[in-house]
């Protein structure tokens, strides 16, 4: 198990496996330095057994998630939501949104769906997925894949 560090500006941002940086980044700029993420951002209403809950106009409600890093409740805060987690149907949390690219690379199709709010969500799913740009879908994503963490 290697340990590798993520700088920003000279100073450590954090120290850790490279699995658990891209599964359980402390900030938003460590889950966007390691891959693409759905940042959608809010301040923190709520801290529930190792939870907690942000209220995003990104997404038009509330987004729970695994606490990923020390945060107090009204603080700025993103939810890092991977587009491989992203579903195209039901989930805890599911959305309408109305798809805007479809990109197939061959063992993958990625999706970026605009949702009401204009924010846009990408998921990636495996193989070809049968979507076409201007449908409406649902998209969502299970709590256990989320992370709330630090605004950047």
């Amino acid at each position: 198990m290697r340990v590798r560090n993520v700088f920003r500006a000279g100073q450590l941002e954090q120290l850790d496996t490279a699995r658990r940086l891209y599964r359980h980044p402390k900030n938003a700029f460590v889950a966007n330095f390691l891959g693409e993420s759905n940042l959608p951002s809010g301040r923190l209403t709520a801290i529930e057994e190792g939870h907690g809950v942000i209220e995003s106009a990104d997404v038009g409600g509330a987004i729970r998630g695994r606490l990923d890093a020390a945060l107090d409740v009204g603080e700025a805060a993103s939810a890092v939501i991977r587009p491989e987690d992203v579903t195209l149907g039901e989930a805890d949390m599911t959305l309408k949104g109305m798809v805007s690219e479809v990109i197939f690379l061959g063992e993958l199709t990625s999706v970026r769906v605009r949702l009401p709010s204009g924010y846009e969500i990408w998921s990636r799913r495996p193989g070809a997925v049968d979507v076409e740009v201007g449908s409406e879908v649902s998209v969502g994503w299970h709590h256990r894949d989320v992370g709330i963490v630090k605004a950047a």
